[in-house]
Parts: structure tokens; sequence; C-alpha cells
């Protein structure tokens, strides 16, 4: 059998890779069989609320959730990358510092409270709960809130005294 150079170097840069992160990453191994549960039931409640929304349910509809969930475990990944990253930075440069996750729990966090409430939404559209309701909009006007807040302090090109005074209170 023939095994290119280009297959060996990428392989081995791969396993590499993936030695580090699961290494020094066994501690995201809780949130992320929460994340997954919280993806499961996500999945489960969208095909159980399609019909009340007067949506069909389809396998290409379906594959585009799955597709959506795998960009979202990518994104962990990718945390988990640059975290090792900078932690082994560190070691490099003689700085000792603790193994902190810092962009891949974020990443875990933020996926996984955007899947609890689309998992309140659905619930919400199966059983129109009243309680879900007011909940759901309080949420979505409080991260709308945050939303405006934060672009209004990143604005950029403007020289108003306001967006400046904004930028240095931050």
């Amino acid at each position: 059998m023939n095994v290119s150079t280009k297959e060996v170097l990428s392989s081995a840069l791969l396993a590499t890779i993936l030695n580090a992160v699961l290494n020094e990453a066994w501690i995201l191994i809780l949130p992320s069989i929460l994340l997954l549960i919280a993806q499961g039931f996500d999945y489960i409640s969208a095909l159980l609320a399609a019909p009340t929304r007067g949506q069909v349910r389809s396998s290409v509809k379906g594959m585009k959730g799955i597709k959506k969930k795998i960009a979202m475990w990518i994104l962990v990944f990718i945390g988990i990358m640059v975290d090792v990253a900078i932690y082994y930075s560190f070691i490099i440069t003689g700085i000792k510092t603790p193994r902190v996750f810092i962009f891949s729990l974020s990443a875990i966090t933020i996926i996984f409270v955007n899947e609890l409430i689309s998992i309140c939404e659905n619930m919400n559209d199966i059983y129109n709960l009243p309680f879900l309701n007011k909940l759901l909009a309080k949420v979505s006007k409080e991260v709308e809130k945050k939303a405006e807040e934060q672009v209004e302090i990143l604005k950029i090109g403007d020289d108003s005294d306001e967006v400046q005074k904004k930028n240095k209170l931050s």
C-alpha cells in the first residue's frame, strides 16, 4: 500500500491536535454532555412543533437542523483549540498558568442557553403556555437591549461625544 508523505503528515497533525485537545479538555465532558442532551431535546421538540407552526417535516429540513448542530460543535472545538494553544503558549514562554478553558466554555454556554431558549419556544408552540410567552418576550427584550447597547459602544467612525464617553466608561 502506497502512502504519500502528505497523507502521513496530515494524519500526524490531526492526531497531534486531537491528542492535545482531548488530553487537556477532559474537564469539558460534563458541559458537553449537557449540551448534547439539550441539542437532542431541541431537535425532537422542533419536530413535534413543526405541525403546529404549519411547517411540513422533511428530511431536507431535518438535515439542515443536524448540520446546524454540527456547526455548533465545530465552534466548541475551535474554542478548545484556542484555549489549548493559549495554554501551551504560556508554558513555552515560561509563564505558569492554570488550565482554563474560557473560549470553549463560553461557546458551550452560549450554545446551551440558545438551545434552552429554542426548546422553550418549541414547547410554547406545542402547548401554548402563557408563562412561556411572557418569559420568552422578556428574554428577547433583554437580549435586544444588550445587543443595541453593544452596537452603540462599538460604533466605528462616529465622532460624537456620547459614543466617546460610552467607550471611556466601558
